[in-house]
């Protein structure tokens, strides 16, 4: 590997990981598809990449954590494994013994950007009583990408140029056949717990009916991972009849669209919804978290709001204080909310009466909505929306094809950008009403509803279709092709309904508690082993 290729797989990392691509860098962050797409193209091995990346979103299924620190960073872990796979001349699967151990060990290096943000923010008071917009860009948006760049790229450009090529020396003479095959078992067993883990998160007990009902019909209808295209879009409607049959009856009540003349044109509030979608997890610190990005969004609009300095000036301390929710259904709604007060409090002063809001009362309303919000965009998000993209992208990915990279970001930011500025805007028109109608509103119980029962069911197809266990070395002798068939379609579909099955059991007893889990998947995967090995 060249310094050149290793500083620019460097700044891709510290892109995603710093987060100045703004909520693009979501699905790049959860996914390590797209990086190792990056990875395959300045190594010049794009198809040995994507094979790579595919076995490592099958383990970094169930890895998200809404709404908090994720246990590892499947971008950091794939730029390293994809390296040491194409540098050794690996088989896909031996990336696994680097990206577990990196992408732990990385999980808490993002965890020390909150630190450093904290640290290398600044004064923030000095800066707002000057009114020095400069110095306030400075301190919350380029120091923060600084300090990324400073805690990622010099250790990963290290570990690339002196770490990588003898990791893959070493890795190219202890990774045999059998423990290739043995890797491959763990691999599975790895990735049934994620989806299980996905299962048990993204519907309730009663939407398994839909992941059962799935799986056994790919089981016997194909194992081709075609099938999972089908899945989404019968999972689509599905979904419509059922919630439509649940909260089709639904009525909401009629609530007033804001009466205040606006000072702000639909441009501006746009720019304000774009603004917080950019900046939303570059200013992450340990004080006041998000705040800063909120900031950084509507500061133009209240520049705009506020020609009087000092109304300025307190209309900047208040969304500079903590605050933290989901970029969209979060963000995007509080954004709109938020100036619809302001610009009602703006217009009262302007018109020479006492301000119908209060600092307080503001940063209060968006404290107090940010919780409920975040909930809803968390599940749905990183839940729903962004497994029905991967899963749409995964037969494409199985054949080589980019697409199967790319699809799951594009779709993903562009389909979240598009409705998180539907909330924006909304929020603007009905003020405090639009949280009401959002967390509790008939449309959101039925979308909900609709993208539960696709993804269950994907699930349920993409678990059937892709994760399927070999058949044993005693197995693959057989010469009668039909007969070969029947046996690796029976043998891999009770291997791995014996795993969904009860450890879907497990987890529904035990709950997070997943130490039961883990013994059986070691009890069986020791077992399997020994059996793929005779």
């Amino acid at each position: 590997m060249t310094l050149t290729q290793a500083v620019l797989i460097s700044l891709w990392v510290f892109l995603v990981q710093s987060r100045a691509l703004g909520y693009a860098t979501l699905s790049l962050r959860f996914s390590p598809l797209v990086t190792g797409l990056v990875v395959g193209l300045i190594l010049g091995d794009v198809p040995q990449a994507l094979s790579v990346s595919a076995l490592l979103q099958l383990v970094y299924l169930g890895v998200f954590a809404p709404g908090g620190p994720m246990p590892a960073e499947p971008c950091f872990a794939s730029a390293t494994a994809v390296s040491v796979v194409l540098l050794g001349n690996l088989p896909p699967v031996a990336g696994i013994l680097i990206a577990i151990p990196v992408g732990i060990y990385s999980g808490k290096l993002y965890t020390l950007r909150y630190k450093y943000n904290t640290a290398f923010m600044g004064d923030l008071q000095t800066s707002i009583d000057a009114l020095d917009e400069r110095s306030l860009t400075r301190n919350i948006l380029i120091r923060p990408i600084l300090a990324s760049f400073f805690l990622f790229v010099p250790l990963l450009v290290v570990f690339l140029l002196v770490v990588a090529p003898s990791l893959a020396q070493t890795l190219a003479s202890f990774v045999t056949p059998d423990v290739t095959r043995i890797l491959n078992l763990v691999t599975l067993g790895v990735s049934i717990i994620g989806m299980v883990v996905m299962v048990t998160i993204v519907g309730q007990k009663q939407h398994r009916i839909f992941f059962y009902g799935a799986y056994v019909l790919a089981s016997v209808i194909t194992q081709d991972p075609g099938f999972i295209l089908v899945a989404i879009l019968v999972g689509l409607i599905v979904g419509v009849f059922f919630a439509m049959r649940k909260f089709g009856g639904l009525v909401d009540p009629v609530y007033p669209v804001s009466s205040s003349r606006s000072l702000l044109t639909k441009g501006d509030v746009h720019g304000a919804w774009f603004r917080w979608w950019w900046a939303n997890e570059i200013t992450h610190t340990l004080d006041t978290l998000i705040g800063p990005s909120f900031f950084i969004g509507v500061r133009p609009a209240l520049r705009i709001l506020y020609p009087d300095p000092d109304d300025l000036k307190e209309a900047y301390e208040r969304h500079l204080r903590y605050f933290n929710t989901q970029c969209n259904w979060g963000g995007g709604t509080i954004t709109g909310v938020i100036l619809n007060l302001e610009n009602a409090r703006a217009v009262s002063i302007l018109d020479g009466e006492s301000p119908l809001f209060d600092s307080e009362a503001i940063h209060t309303t968006k404290t107090g909505m940010m919780g409920a919000l975040a909930g809803i965009g968390d599940a749905v998000d990183s839940g729903n929306v962004q497994f029905l993209f991967i899963a749409a992208g995964f037969p494409f990915l199985l054949e080589g094809n980019d697409l199967g990279a790319l699809l799951p970001w594009i779709g993903f930011m562009g389909l979240t950008y598009l409705y998180g500025w539907y909330f924006t805007w909304h929020g603007y028109q009905k003020g405090r009403y639009a949280a009401l109608e959002i967390v509790g509103g008939k449309k959101t119980k039925i979308l909900r509803e609709i993208l539960t029962i696709a993804a269950m069911v994907t699930l349920g197809a993409f678990s059937a279709t892709v994760i399927r266990f070999p058949l044993p070395n005693y197995l693959t002798d057989l010469n009668v092709g039909t007969d070969a068939r029947i046996v690796a379609t029976l043998y891999s579909s009770l291997i791995s309904s014996l795993f969904y099955f009860v450890l879907l059991a497990v987890f529904t007893k035990h709950g997070s508690k997943y130490k039961p889990a883990l013994l059986i998947i070691a009890a069986i995967i020791t077992l399997l082993a020994g059996i793929h090995l005779i």
